[in-house]
């Protein structure tokens, strides 16, 4: 779940200055400060800059609207678009999240790595057919899987795992049950 702290951070940040730049009456034209919808959207998308932008020139753009108060208020069509753009933030994380990056039960090299496993260990003559996933845990990045074998008339399942090989993710490794 760490995995979305960053993403919670930001959507936590940009509400903020979404209520402190509504309640402090920034965005009219006369204060020449960012409305709060803009801010808003700026840190939801651009974080890293805007956010910090936001905190270091507050007080001078609460100093401006308190010259030039904004009385406008933030839409219902701006709140539709601050809302499908914290989902968009969540959803580019979420996405990694439940798709993982480490290879499909039934990509070409698990099924290579499945064979060469079942060669090595128990000998020449295995046939295989349907690859599936059973289940994917999240947070390891792991992916269970089975396959269906054929040899010398007899047939079974092997349930094995594919996981990552290390923290680089630079290669992978297949684990029989």
């Amino acid at each position: 779940m760490e995995v979305f702290i960053i993403p919670i951070v930001i959507i936590a940040s940009s509400c903020w200055v979404l209520l402190d730049a509504k309640a402090n009456k920034l965005g009219s034209v006369e204060s020449n400060t960012p409305s709060p919808f803009k801010m808003t959207l700026g840190c939801l998308f651009v974080w890293i800059v805007c956010f910090p932008y936001y905190l270091f020139k507050r007080n001078s753009f609460i100093e401006k609207a308190q010259e030039n108060p904004n009385a406008e208020t933030v839409t219902n069509g701006q709140k539709i678009i601050l809302t499908l753009a914290a989902i968009f933030v969540l959803g580019l994380t979420y996405k990694d999240y439940i798709g993982g990056d480490v290879s499909t039960c039934d990509s070409m090299e698990v099924i290579q790595l499945v064979k060469d496993i079942t060669k090595d260990n128990y000998g020449d003559g295995y046939t295989f057919s349907d690859f599936g996933q059973t289940n994917y845990d999240m947070s390891a990045e792991s992916r269970y899987c089975r396959v269906a074998w054929e040899r010398d008339g007899q047939q079974g399942t092997i349930d094995f795992t594919v996981d990552w090989f290390n923290d680089k993710k630079e290669s992978i490794y297949v684990n029989f049950q």
